[in-house]
């Protein structure tokens, strides 16, 4: 073989390896990479050395023709992003505030520079927020898979914009944050959402969505917090709520869901806050709630709850708030509940427990807020509620709770509510409850004696005073009939020396 014939075998084996490399770029796999890398194919085929006027080594020549194909798809990224975003605006009755907050005076505009949407360094579009935009208008023209890299999407608090979710939300797979609440979305949620395996917070509640908690969504493992609350919804919470092992805040609340609480919740155990409330659920509370050790919030009043609570939920050192009012529960209340340490807020009220309230209720000195009302507790209360300093409220109307009044108060220097009514107290009233009081109501006991010189401390901010049919004589000291700040007073059905018409005081 002549040198001649060497040299241009040598280029033809060149200008196939370039050929190689070529088609390699071509099908990369995306069409906008073809395109590309079409839109710079010479008029044959490239030596090693040169490609146009640029000389270049093939290693170079396929990282700049990778680079170029790249930059070249952000553009039409980025171009069809704002016509998705200006089509959608244009779909819309009234766009509200996205009438300044998107300009568009012609197409090449950087929507990266409009208010309320954020861009990577490829200026493709990663956030868009249009909450409270005051928008009238549906979702049916907004071309969700015109923006690949989207991570947050915040349209909340838009109270005219309805119609249903469209299926072509699953398409945003990178979306991280979903927020559509406050708006007057109708339909079922749908169940392409499930498609988006990144999400971490989903938020739909304060709509007027229906239809049953789709099992495809509880399948995101990704979620830390799920709202769906203040809809429409039916049908029971699936079991495969378990599977959201992440997640950290649940808002079911008013709804129409029935059915028990799945004992599969117990494997929520990074759950902070549970919120039930408001649904027809029924059954029991599971036992296993009380491996949600990081629970802080068990909010399931104004449901159909039944049986007792359990045990376990004293297991729970997190708790703070547990709301268990108007259900069908019943029996003793566990003499555990209160030996957790953070306890602020108790609420059983409107149920069917017995027994004596639980004795180490504010041991650990932390509880605010305890409401025993309308229940038939019958036994002597816990004596750590007598000098629990930081109660604001005390709420155990409506029982038949037998105790001396002046045994079960101690001086309470942060009480502000006190209702005690529709009991059977006795005793004398006691004379140190503090002077912060704003209201106070012992109606329907049986208790006697005078009212106390020390219980009079209070009354320069007291606005209501109820000791209507008790045993209650002597005179009604002048310090009550001359208060500015008393609005509601009942003395009436005692047997006090005289009862005086007092001035602007119902």
């Amino acid at each position: 073989m002549n040198k001649k014939s060497t040299v241009n075998g040598a280029r033809r084996k060149e200008e196939s390896i370039h050929f190689y490399i070529y088609n390699k770029v071509s099908y990369i796999g995306h069409n906008s990479y073809l395109q590309c890398a079409a839109y710079w194919k010479p008029n044959k085929l490239p030596t090693s050395t040169t490609i146009g006027y640029i000389a270049m080594p093939s290693s170079r020549l396929l990282f700049f023709l990778l680079f170029l194909c790249f930059f070249c798809t952000q553009l039409s990224c980025t171009k069809t992003e704002v016509q998705a975003l200006l089509a959608w605006r244009s779909s819309l009755k009234h766009p509200g505030c996205l009438t300044q907050m998107w300009t568009s005076n012609n197409i090449s505009t950087d929507p990266c520079q409009w208010e309320g949407i954020n861009c990577n360094e490829a200026g493709s579009i990663i956030s868009l927020s249009i909450s409270g935009c005051q928008i009238d208008g549906t979702l049916d023209k907004f071309n969700f898979s015109s923006f690949p890299n989207l991570t947050t999407l915040l349209m909340d608090h838009n109270e005219n914009l309805h119609g249903g979710i469209p299926k072509e939300i699953g398409t945003l797979h990178n979306l991280q944050d979903l927020y559509l609440s406050f708006n007057n979305l109708v339909g079922e949620i749908p169940v392409t959402i499930s498609n988006l395996s990144n999400l971490e917070h989903l938020d739909l509640s304060c709509n007027q969505l229906t239809g049953a908690i789709p099992n495809a969504i509880l399948n995101i493992s990704s979620l830390h917090s799920l709202d769906l609350g203040h809809n429409n919804l039916t049908g029971q919470i699936p079991k495969t709520i378990g599977n959201l092992i992440n997640l950290e805040e649940l808002h079911l609340g008013t709804n129409y869901i029935n059915g028990a609480i799945p004992r599969e919740i117990e494997h929520l155990t990074k759950l902070t806050s549970l919120y039930l409330y408001e649904n027809e659920l029924s059954g029991q509370i599971p036992l296993e709630i009380g491996n949600m050790t990081e629970l802080h919030f068990a909010i399931l009043h104004n449901n159909k709850l039944q049986g007792s609570i359990p045990a376990t939920i004293a297991q729970l050192p997190n708790l703070s708030y547990l709301d268990l009012t108007n259900n069908q529960l019943n029996g003793t209340v566990t003499p555990y509940l209160g030996n957790n340490s953070n306890l602020v807020e108790i609420d059983l009220s409107n149920n069917n427990f017995v027994g004596t309230l639980p004795p180490l209720l504010c041991r650990r000195g932390k509880l605010n807020y305890l409401w025993a009302a309308n229940n038939s507790f019958n036994s002597l209360l816990p004596i750590t509620l007598k000098n629990c300093s930081s109660l604001y409220e005390l709420h155990l109307d409506n029982n038949n709770i037998r105790a001396d009044v002046s045994q079960t108060l101690g001086e309470h220097s942060n009480l502000l509510f006190i209702d005690l009514s529709q009991n059977r107290f006795y005793g004398r009233l006691p004379s140190n409850l503090g002077g912060n009081i704003l209201s106070l109501s012992m109606e329907g006991n049986e208790i006697s004696g005078q009212i106390p010189v020390g219980f009079l401390n209070m009354t320069h901010i007291l606005g209501e005073l109820n000791l209507n049919h008790n045993r209650l004589r002597g005179d009604i000291p002048k310090e009550l009939t001359d208060s500015t700040s008393l609005v509601i007073l009942n003395l009436s059905n005692n047997n006090f020396s005289s009862l005086p018409l007092i001035q602007g005081i119902t």
